[in-house]
């Protein structure tokens, strides 16, 4: 995001107990970012519903006719029979899909939703009454195998168009880029996960799914 231009003050961060690990190789690049971001005490970085809830009504209010906004979500994702809903592990509280909706259904300009969780794609079964392009890392019925060498999210924002209010379709090519390669690595990985993962395979293994889905609901242009 910062590479196309969000300034730092739009960029909110919340993370489990907003203790991020700064030595971590892959944030290199940023670190000094991150850090100051931490070190930012106007807003709370815990990773909690409450939380998220507040900087988005913050948000909101500062959104414009031509404004992106993105909400970028990666944690455990469960279905019960109420649907979709996803897992606080700072304070074990769950925000589900009609939260979500309250979050995005009035906001002004262009609504951009990223999950990253297994059973992400349920959402999509849950809400259709808001305008949002929605990016899911697994189908609604599939669990989902994310790590610090496999993020389809990490491919998917890397390829986003340079301008943030492009047109739609480079959006969706960006999306395919990304979707290609996070397939190309589940070819890789499966072998792995079903017979070597912590030394007896993944308990799991038979439900996790490559096939992220996007989708636009209520038009986005």
């Amino acid at each position: 995001m910062i590479k196309r231009g969000l300034k730092q003050e739009n960029i909110y961060f919340l993370y489990k107990d907003a203790k991020p690990d700064l030595s971590e190789p892959l944030i290199y690049e940023y670190r000094d970012l991150m850090e100051a971001e931490f070190d930012d005490d106007s807003y709370s970085h815990e990773a909690s519903v409450v939380n998220l809830m507040k900087i988005e009504r913050q948000i909101q209010r500062k959104l414009g006719e031509k404004s992106n906004f993105f909400l970028i979500l990666d944690a455990h994702g469960l279905v019960d029979k109420f649907g979709f809903k996803i897992r606080s592990e700072h304070d074990k509280t769950y925000i589900r899909s009609w939260d979500l909706r309250e979050m995005l259904k009035n906001n002004r300009g262009r609504n951009h939703l990223y999950i990253g969780s297994c059973y992400s794609g349920h959402f999509l079964n849950d809400v259709d009454d808001i305008k949002v392009r929605v990016v899911t890392a697994a189908p609604g019925n599939k669990a989902v195998w994310l790590d610090r060498d496999v993020s389809f999210g990490r491919e998917y924002f890397s390829h986003l168009p340079r301008d943030l209010s492009s047109s739609n379709l480079l959006y969706s090519r960006a999306f395919d880029k990304a979707k290609l390669k996070f397939e190309r690595w589940g070819n890789a990985k499966t072998e792995f996960i079903e017979n070597d993962y912590e030394g007896g395979g993944h308990p799991e293994a038979k439900t996790i799914d490559w096939r992220p889905i996007q989708k636009v609901i209520g038009g986005f242009k």
